[in-house]
């Protein structure tokens, strides 16, 4: 990898690149195979792009780092149900670039866009396996929200984090979001870099563990 890394929205000719990255990704999370029928919903970005915003991060060369699904509001793939809450799903790093920084990057771009829209929080799920992700997801100000934590239908145990956007913690990010959106954010990440990056896309379509057993909308 050379150069700089661009954070942008994802364009129709990458929806293929996207969707085998994220697979790939959920491949390398401990405990955790995706199935034949959510394989499909991760590749299912041209879906996601209906309802959500899917931004990618990209080489100089145009070549695709990573990707991740900022959902801006109530809808087909929020797994929160404040109507003034967004959620970041489905984060996914090429395995080939993880641990320098292209995680980091996209989850910044997820907390721009949530302040840009107005929202009081931001709203993530992650697996308790994942320790570099929880330390990026702290150092970026996320809180554990126990109450909010979901099981899959295999059973495996999602674990939620929180981002308080209304009077929360300020979040140094690396830079602004222009006035129009994401469109493009410009950031340079060196190959150098040993900032931890998410290791893998952890989103799943889950059921909410809580005493009503409340279905998450899919």
């Amino acid at each position: 990898m050379t150069g700089g890394v661009v954070v942008r929205p994802v364009r129709p000719g990458e929806y293929e690149a996207v969707g085998d990255l994220t697979v790939a990704a959920y491949t390398t999370i401990d405990g955790f195979t995706p199935g034949e029928r959510y394989a499909a919903t991760l590749r299912d970005v041209a879906g996601r792009t209906e309802t959500a915003e899917v931004i990618v991060a990209a080489d100089g060369e145009g070549r695709i780092l990573g990707g991740v699904t900022f959902v801006p509001g109530l809808g087909p793939l929020a797994e929160f149900e404040g109507v003034d809450e967004s959620g970041m799903r489905m984060l996914a790093v090429d395995p080939d670039v993880q641990g320098r920084g292209i995680g980091r990057l996209l989850a910044e771009a997820c907390i721009e866009r949530a302040r840009a829209t107005g929202r009081s929080r931001l709203v993530l799920h992650t697996t308790g396996a994942m320790a570099a992700a929880h330390r990026l997801y702290r150092g970026l100000g996320f809180s554990r929200a126990p109450d909010r934590d979901l099981r899959t239908p295999g059973g495996l145990m999602l674990e939620a984090y929180v981002l308080e956007l209304d009077g929360g913690p300020a979040v140094t990010l690396t830079s602004r979001t222009s006035a129009s959106g994401i469109a493009p954010i410009n950031r340079s990440v060196s190959t150098s870099n040993t900032a931890r990056g998410v290791p893998a896309a952890h989103q799943t379509v889950a059921k909410r563990r809580s005493d009503s057993s409340t279905t998450v909308r899919t």
